[in-house]
């Protein structure tokens, strides 16, 4: 074999290994591909809603949002299942079957409970193997109501002194109110032998003109045995506002 033929084999071999590779990273890139655009809902529309800061005054409050979605395919799209990421959160479209260029209005619930943040994901399950998702948030701001900054308190590390054993612990009582309206004084139920004492309502400089913010003292004391799990109960205007379990034993 002349040494020109063996250099045109070496030519040819070259060019299909360049090939190979451009083609193989191609089907790389194929195979790996996210198949966003095949797998995107055929339903257009707003799908989030920030309900913002909800203001209540009992133990929960639900809100409610209409989401308008369209078709906009040219193929008919079926809603077979609605599910939501907690038992806080419901939706009810008004149909099932949307046809192209049609709407479907989707009713969507979000139960509030105490104060804090709270999120929620609803997903639409499309005929197909696709989904629809619709996400909630709001900020509970439980008006009148209260919490406490401990429910366990640990009593284990006391004094002795000459009329017995001295336990005492301090709790923290926060309320929320519309602005400038000052909480009703928190009332305790407690057992023989402890006494409680509850401080007045003193308003925090954290607020704004859509809520007060205010805290109280609780401060228990125990002159008695030592603690085995009593209770007391804070009230708020006549309802529960949380149990406190005293615990711990004299040093």
């Amino acid at each position: 074999m002349n040494k020109a033929l063996v250099f045109r084999l070496m030519i040819v071999a070259v060019s299909l290994l360049v090939i190979g590779s451009v083609v193989g990273r191609r089907l790389y890139r194929e195979g790996t591909r996210q198949p966003a655009e095949v797998d995107a809902s055929p339903l257009a529309g707003s799908s989030s809603i920030d309900f913002g800061t909800v203001r209540f005054s009992g133990t929960e409050e639900t809100v409610n949002h209409v989401f308008r979605l369209t078709n906009a395919s040219d193929e008919l799209v079926s809603i077979l299942d609605v599910v939501s990421s907690c038992g806080c959160s419901t939706a009810e479209p008004s149909r099932t079957d949307i046809n192209p260029g049609e709407s479907v209005d989707v009713v969507a619930s979000l139960k509030l409970q105490g104060g804090g943040e709270r999120n929620a994901t609803i997903w639409l399950k499309l005929k197909g193997g696709r989904t629809h998702t619709l996400a909630l948030t709001a900020q509970g701001l439980r008006l009148n109501g209260a919490q406490l900054s401990h429910l366990v308190v640990d009593m284990g590390g006391v004094e002795e002194e000459e009329q017995g054993i001295n336990v005492s612990a301090e709790i923290l009582a926060t309320a929320y109110t519309q602005p400038g309206e000052r909480p009703p004084h928190p009332s305790v139920n407690s057992p023989a032998g402890i006494q409680v004492d509850v401080g007045e309502w003193v308003a925090l400089p954290i607020g704004n003109d859509v809520f007060s913010r205010w805290a109280a003292l609780i401060v228990v004391k125990r002159n008695d045995l030592p603690l085995d799990g009593d209770f007391i109960e804070v009230f708020l205007d006549g309802e529960s506002i949380g149990s406190i379990r005293l615990d711990g034993r004299p040093m």
